[in-house]
């Protein structure tokens, strides 16, 4: 089963109630699809985040001074592995870890990344571990709401459907060929949808 922990950087308020139906019908998918085992727990981090936030990652890991909508960092296989966009994927990042501890490396000042300002505990890299944490999604909040001005889509949505997105590069999916990119997209549904979890 998946579970996450969501840490707002933003002045907007978000429920976690949005993604928790997602992390259900996640690992419905996952575990057909033999990313994951049944019983088996993942952690994953989601930090809603604002232009700034998401262009310094973008930065770090794309050397791209802009921002973006979705970056995902996995450590899948209890490896770190890669950063992946909404339009590319970066090779390996075993020089540049990203954890908890570091995120005020990224944040406008000590006060924004504050984990009091936000109510939030950020933890130990032993209690990553211990949690089989496989990964971080950053979702920037204001890119996302223009993006959710296309018909029939709301911010909601849109978020949502960046989360999964970031989930699926996480586990490895990603949409530089062709084939891959149907595939993510037919599991993106299948996983907003609720199919892959029988609902």
């Amino acid at each position: 089963m998946l579970k996450f922990d969501l840490y707002n950087h933003t002045r907007k308020t978000f429920s976690k109630k949005l993604f928790e139906k997602l992390l259900k019908n996640s690992s419905a998918v996952l575990i057909k699809e033999k990313k994951m085992g049944r019983g088996q727990k993942l952690f994953v981090e989601l930090n809603l985040v604002g232009n700034s936030a998401i262009t310094r990652i973008n930065r770090t890991y794309r050397r791209k001074n802009q921002p973006t909508d979705v970056i995902s960092l996995s450590y899948f296989h209890g490896v770190l592995k890669s950063a992946f966009t909404e339009r590319e994927t970066l090779g390996s990042l075993k020089n540049k870890p990203f954890c908890r501890y570091q995120k005020h490396l990224i944040f406008d000042s000590p006060s924004s990344a504050s984990p009091k300002s936000h109510g939030v505990r950020f933890g130990s890299a032993t209690e990553r571990v211990s949690r089989t944490f496989i990964g971080e999604i950053f979702i920037c909040v204001p890119y996302a709401t223009k993006q959710a001005q296309k018909p029939g889509f709301t911010l909601n949505k849109e978020l949502q459907f960046l989360f999964i997105h970031g989930l699926l590069h996480i586990f490895g999916y990603d949409h530089k060929k062709p084939a891959d990119e149907k595939k993510m997209k037919r599991l993106e549904e299948e996983i907003f949808h609720g199919r892959g979890a029988g609902t």
